[in-house]
C-alpha cells in the first residue's frame, strides 16, 4: 500500500479510518460508527444496489431506532466498565507492592536513570547501599547515606531496590 518513500500515506487513512469505524470491536461488540450515528454504515456498494437491510432499516421508525441507540450505549458503557475492571484484575495478580522498613540497606537508581537519560554501556545504574531512615505511606523514603551522614530528598519506591548483603 504504503511506498517506500512513506510519503503517500494520506491517501490511505481515510480507508484505514472506515476500516476501523466499520469493524466490530471484541469489547464493545459494536461498531463505533453505530454508536455515534445510531445504524450500521452503508459500504458505497450499497448504495447502487439496496440490500434487504437497507430496505428493512429504512422502514423502521427513526425514533425507536434513537431509543436503541440509548440502549446500546448504556450496554457498552457497562461492557466497557466490566472490561476494565477485569484488566485492573489480571494486572494486580502480577505485582507485588515494594514494602521497606526503617533500617533496610537498600540501593537507589542512578540519577541520570531517574531523569530518564542515557547511560554509557557499562556505567553501574544503583548507587549505594543507603540505610532507610524514614519511610512514609504514600510510596516514597528518605534514605540516609552512612558514609557521608547525610540524607537524600524523597525518593519514589520506584527507584529503589533491597540490598542484599
Amino acid at each position: 500500500m504504503v511506498t517506500d518513500a512513506h510519503k503517500d500515506w494520506s491517501e490511505y487513512l481515510p480507508l484505514a479510518l472506515w476500516a476501523y469505524r466499520t469493524t466490530r470491536h471484541g469489547t464493545t461488540e459494536v461498531t463505533p460508527f453505530s454508536l455515534v450515528y445510531g445504524v450500521e454504515a452503508v459500504l458505497p456498494t450499497e448504495i447502487e444496489v439496496p440490500t434487504t437491510k437497507m430496505l428493512l432499516d429504512e422502514a423502521k421508525d427513526r425514533e425507536a431506532e434513537l431509543q436503541e441507540l440509548e440502549e446500546k450505549r448504556e450496554v457498552v458503557g457497562s461492557k466497557m466498565e466490566e472490561y476494565h475492571r477485569r484488566l485492573a484484575l489480571a494486572y494486580d495478580k502480577h505485582v507485588q507492592p515494594k514494602v521497606f522498613l526503617e533500617g533496610d540497606l537498600v540501593l537507589k537508581s542512578v540519577d541520570t536513570v531517574m531523569r530518564k537519560m542515557s547511560l554509557p554501556k557499562w556505567a553501574p545504574k544503583w548507587e549505594g547501599p543507603y540505610i532507610v531512615s524514614e519511610v512514609h505511606p504514600n510510596g516514597h523514603c528518605i534514605l540516609l547515606d552512612p558514609d557521608h551522614g547525610t540524607t537524600t530528598g524523597p525518593m519514589n519506591f520506584k527507584y529503589v531496590k533491597k540490598y542484599y548483603a
